[in-house]
């Protein structure tokens, strides 16, 4: 057995994907990041847990990172860096049953963890090249959208419903009634079916 495990190709580091479990094993890595982080922090938390980071994120600010915080419901404190305030907060906790913690330090590491409303709190922990730009792209992508719900949120709740259902719906598009037609080869563009 000790030999066919010798044969056993190792992994980079910066290829696994670490599983953790229990906010202090969570909170103590998030730290580590944040002071870690080199050039700029995307972040995206709830009230709950950033106030557990507060300090840490704007020691960061004032040692020259940049930070751009996606924060779900009204922020309790003002911060030193952009922040973007998601006022779905309670639609996505139903959804995810529970809250989500999201990190990223300048594309070089990321972390999710899932705070579920009940049960133990898990995360995943990588440098993974792969995982950390999901990780960036989805908190770029709040960024985006809420950016747009800044300056258009009335047109978009009144298209998509108060909670905007219909938008966050990926198998229907009330605006789309049926597929377009296409030509044998050619991408679908909303595969709904």
């Amino acid at each position: 057995l000790i030999e066919a495990l010798a044969q056993v190709p190792k992994r980079a580091d910066h290829e696994l994907i670490w599983n953790l479990d229990g906010w202090d094993e969570i909170e103590a890595r998030i730290l580590d990041l944040i002071h870690d982080a080199k050039r700029y922090l995307l972040v995206s938390g709830w009230p709950e847990e950033l106030a557990l980071l507060a300090g840490a994120l704007q020691a960061a600010h004032q040692q020259g990172r940049k930070i751009a915080l996606v924060h779900y419901g009204t922020p309790k404190a003002a911060w030193p860096f952009m922040v973007y305030v998601h006022r779905q907060e309670k639609v996505i906790a139903k959804e995810r049953h529970g809250r989500t913690f999201c990190i990223t330090t300048g594309g070089a590491t990321a972390l999710i963890a899932h705070i579920p409303s009940e049960g133990v709190v898990s995360a995943a922990l990588s440098a993974n090249r792969t995982f950390v730009g999901v990780t960036e792209d989805f908190i770029r992508h709040d960024i985006y959208f809420l950016k747009v719900m800044k300056r258009f949120g009335a047109e978009l709740v009144q298209r998509f419903g108060p909670d905007l259902r219909y938008l966050r719906d990926p198998f229907t598009d009330v605006e789309q009634k049926s597929l377009p037609s296409r030509k044998r080869g050619q991408p679908t563009v909303n595969p709904s079916s």
